[in-house]
């Protein structure tokens, strides 16, 4: 009786093909793989930290707690990825102990003061609420209502999770002080954070309960970045992934659905286990893994020198000024003749080259380069992270 090949491959080659396209970024294909050999091997940590993993990139949040358990009683190194699946699926009480175990004291101390409270939690609202731009310069801005009584200006950012506050806003409403800590931001590098509880978040008609946040220096960060209004927090991936989103930016809104599937979003997406908003699109009719970070503007793309040499760019003599959490950094700037992410083509686009894309290569699969706000300018992006679902659509400008 004739076998087929994946039935007659040894275990070892078949968890060798399923790395393979790990690392490649074929995600679901990858999944199939390990599905099968879960289905075939006995307590094998290899693969059930790689479907914990996969679990966190398609965000199915049981799933990946349910591999990355059976992972860690068998062998070390899935802790930090169960404390990630924990603390996304809003499960702050196992979050807070395995962070605890992890030895990170003061992110496991503030999930803890939650106690059996739900973070994000929605309240009763209209089915829409649409928040008009304050400005799209340098990034869209839109004004909300912090602890019911401070009216503030955030910016949208996809390229963080937590909602960040701004040191003098957390002053001005008597923000209780809580932990201090250090986080990774999109820049590869490191910002001192305090973390903190606030009590609700008003955006537009929509009002969110109990949300953790980050506290920081955002002045000193972005310094002269948001002049002369200046900014007061970011509306992360944490807050929006609570409901479905549009980011039209030729009509200079945000708008937020109660039920996701209000919003049509055609193309998978992922979130990196460092909370990365990913998708794959082109470079020079490449495919490339993008980092969609509408936190980052100024130019089209951030690439690192590898995705650069591939697509063949030539470097001008020109420096730019990338802004981040980490504060600034000065980058050299190239010319991209076609970017593509569902779609929108951009052509000619304005890259940026980093010496050192810390994300590149941090997961095992590569990710190829970062997209910015440039980018999306004249297109609406929306996003339903109920479904893992991303759309651009190119429209004319208002």
């Amino acid at each position: 009786m004739a076998m087929s090949e994946s039935n007659s491959a040894s275990p070892a080659d078949q968890l060798r093909a399923a790395e393979n396209l790990f690392m490649a970024g074929q995600f679901s294909a990858a999944g199939g793989h390990f599905a099968d050999l879960a289905a075939s091997t006995n307590d094998d940590y290899r693969v059930m930290h790689r479907l914990g993993e996969l679990g966190l990139l398609e965000n199915r949040l049981d799933d990946a707690i349910h591999w990355l358990g059976r992972a860690a009683m068998v062998g070390g190194g899935a802790e930090p990825l169960l404390a990630e699946a924990y603390y996304r699926a809003r499960r702050y009480p196992e979050a807070a102990q395995c962070y605890a175990q992890l030895g990170q004291a003061a992110m496991a101390q503030h999930l803890a003061t939650f106690k059996q409270r739900e973070p994000y939690r929605l309240h009763a609202g209209p089915s829409i609420s649409i928040l008009e731009f304050l400005t799209r310069e340098p990034l869209p801005l839109v004004r909300v209502l912090v602890n019911g009584i401070e009216e503030a200006l955030f910016v949208f950012d996809t390229g963080t999770w937590d909602t960040v506050l701004d040191v003098a806003l957390a002053q001005r409403i008597g923000l209780p002080h809580g932990w201090q800590g250090r986080v990774s931001c999109a820049d590869g590098r490191d910002a001192r954070v305090e973390y903190s509880r606030l009590s609700c978040l008003t955006l537009g008609e929509m009002e969110l309960a109990d949300l953790p946040v980050q506290v920081m220096d955002l002045g000193s960060a972005m310094a002269g970045f948001f002049e002369p209004h200046g900014v007061d927090g970011v509306l992360g991936l944490g807050v929006l992934s609570r409901f479905g989103v549009e980011l039209d930016m030729p009509a200079g809104q945000l708008r937020l659905y109660r039920d996701a599937v209000e919003v049509t979003a055609s193309i998978p997406c992922w979130l990196g286990t460092g909370r990365q908003l990913l998708a794959w699109g082109e470079i020079n009719q490449q495919p490339n893994l993008w980092f969609v970070d509408t936190g980052m503007t100024g130019f089209d793309c951030l690439l690192p020198g590898t995705t650069a040499a591939a697509a063949q760019l030539t470097r001008d003599n020109q420096n730019a000024i990338g802004y981040g959490g980490g504060g600034q950094i000065a980058l050299a700037t190239a010319r991209v003749d076609t970017l593509l992410l569902d779609d929108l083509h951009k052509t000619p686009a304005r890259a940026v080259i980093s010496p050192a894309f810390a994300l590149e290569r941090r997961y095992g699969f590569r990710i190829g380069g970062l997209l910015a706000m440039e980018f999306l300018k004249q297109a609406v992006l929306a996003l339903d992270l109920s479904n893992m679902r991303i759309a651009v659509r190119t429209v004319n400008p208002v």
